[in-house]
């Protein structure tokens, strides 16, 4: 982005084509964070209104030993270190609790 002399007390802005930077990524480009061993870790969301815990990864549910889905997070938990499954602390909400 590069000033745009506009009205002296608002500053503008306009696009430079030098760096792009799409709003999109590329097709097999993954927006979460690599670990050292290259795999991303996996995100853990909780569904609160069904009170079920899944995991993603590279954009899909991720099935670790068979399941898709878990009633408690140390279960999600223990599982996944069993599989070598390494996952985020960050976990995604949804939803309400009823």
């Amino acid at each position: 982005m590069q000033p745009v002399s506009a009205h002296p007390c608002a500053p503008a802005f306009e696009r430079s084509d030098a760096a792009i930077h799409p709003a999109v990524p590329a097709v097999g480009q993954s927006t979460s964070p690599a670990r050292a061993g290259g795999e991303p870790l996996a995100r853990v969301i909780r569904l609160a209104t069904t009170g079920v815990w899944v995991v993603k990864r590279h954009g899909r549910m991720l099935e670790i030993d068979g399941r898709l889905n878990w009633n408690c997070p140390r279960t999600l938990a223990s599982d996944a270190e069993r599989a070598g499954v390494v996952l985020s602390d960050l976990v995604v909400n949804t939803g309400h609790q009823l």
